[in-house]
């Protein structure tokens, strides 16, 4: 998870373990709008993915940045096999961008799933304001529930003399709060 369980708890003002289980699942759908919104995951793992060779020296990859590229591979449709390109004959590691790989003196040859690329992607540290993008929509999420309010983005409640209630909704609150995490959000798929 981008947020330990408590740290979502304590942005809540939530205590006790009574609704652990459903905040983990709730969390959890917070933390999937995030990614969905970034267009990528987020959190460091090691990633075998397959690319359309593009006819450039460059590769942009789905997930980064990139930490530790462990293979590059082309596939021979002649042999039918997969060809292992070399660190330093074909590519330049110190070359290599945080979100791209750079191919030294070679294209990648136009073609549909033909690199096959292993590699560790993601933060390590997730960005503090991925997190608190995280932490608002896990709040939203939960205002709009069962758990909290059942008012979906509210932004004040008031019970006027009289027996009247006035509930402000915000329709946009999500979308608002999703896209103040925009300069993460990866634009190459």
């Amino acid at each position: 998870m981008i947020n330990a369980l408590a740290t979502y708890k304590t942005y809540l003002k939530v205590t006790g373990a009574t609704l652990d289980t459903p905040l983990t699942a709730l969390a959890e759908e917070a933390e999937g709008y995030v990614k969905d919104y970034l267009n990528r995951d987020i959190e460091s793992a090691t990633y075998t993915e397959y690319y359309d060779g593009n006819g450039r020296s460059l590769l942009t990859l789905n997930q980064y940045p990139i930490t530790t590229l462990t293979s590059v591979s082309v596939y021979d449709s002649a042999d039918e096999e997969w060809d292992l390109l070399v660190e330093g004959t074909d590519y330049d590691r110190s070359a290599i961008r945080s979100h791209a790989i750079y191919l030294d003196g070679y294209t990648f040859v136009k073609g549909i799933e033909n690199y096959k690329v292993v590699y560790v992607g993601g933060y390590a540290t997730v960005p503090k304001k991925i997190q608190l993008v995280c932490k608002k929509v896990m709040k939203i999420l939960y205002d709009q529930s069962p758990l909290g309010e059942g008012y979906l983005g509210y932004t004040a409640l008031s019970n006027n003399v009289g027996g009247s209630q006035n509930i402000n909704v915000d329709l946009d609150a999500l979308n608002r709060t999703l896209k103040e995490a925009v300069d993460y959000r990866a634009l190459n798929v």
